[in-house]
């Protein structure tokens, strides 16, 4: 999911006296795009770290500074347009997919000495899902995983985040953020102070970490209903 570092809702206008006007931009293009976020929803309520990916082509130094204030609760990768790639897809399923599905399996198994139950991972046809390398290590036989793809044009109507979870998401994390920026964090609206890109990241993963353990307390019977 593309992710704003401003929420916009559904105005266009502002007040008199105003000289500018934020509104949405419709284009989706991965020039203008600042962040991704990844999530991956299960029916017995387990899941892995958020994924953030962030637009970025600067010095490591200074990524490896920023990124001690990042929230433990997401998992966060760069790309020159913020958009997923092979490497980033590889690394959280090792980190992230892998130790999710072992403790979801073993939780399902009854008798540690009998086979464990497989998992079933559902995936749109992203380009990044779909690599050779992505699909050699979802097979490998230590995950136990089968994996399926819901072909083009029917995310809307099978995947389960598509159908009920990412709007609600989407706002949890706005609705986060404008609080954050409201309890002291500069704001970039005339008469206040800009908020420097490296202070927005590192508050956007606050917010989705945020969203996220809203959106499990709150929707969790929505969650496991929409499988």
């Amino acid at each position: 999911m593309a992710l704003p570092f401003d929420f916009y809702g559904r105005h266009t206008y502002a007040p008199r006296g105003h000289k500018y006007i934020k509104r949405m931009v419709p284009t989706k293009s991965w020039t203008k795009r600042q962040a991704s976020v990844m999530i991956l929803t299960a029916a017995d309520g387990l899941h892995c770290k958020r994924l953030l990916l962030f637009r970025w082509e600067g010095k490591g130094a200074q990524i490896q500074k920023e990124a001690l204030f990042y929230d433990d609760r997401v998992s966060v990768h760069f790309d020159k347009r913020a958009y997923l790639n092979t490497s980033a897809m590889l690394q959280w399923i090792d980190e992230e997919y892998t130790t999710a599905i072992s403790t979801s399996q073993r939780i399902l198994s009854i008798d540690l000495n009998s086979p464990l139950p497989p998992s079933l991972l559902t995936l749109d046809t992203c380009p990044t899902h779909c690599t050779l390398p992505v699909l050699k290590a979802l097979s490998a036989l230590h995950r136990n995983t089968s994996t399926v793809f819901i072909p083009d044009r029917m995310t809307g109507y099978l995947q389960s985040e598509d159908t009920h979870i990412n709007k609600q998401f989407e706002q949890y994390i706005g609705d986060f953020l404008q609080v954050n920026l409201d309890q002291g964090w500069k704001s970039e609206f005339p008469g206040k102070g800009d908020v420097k890109i490296h202070k927005r990241r590192i508050i956007i993963t606050k917010c989705v970490g945020d969203a996220w353990d809203k959106l499990h307390r709150e929707y969790s019977n929505l969650i496991q209903k929409s499988f």
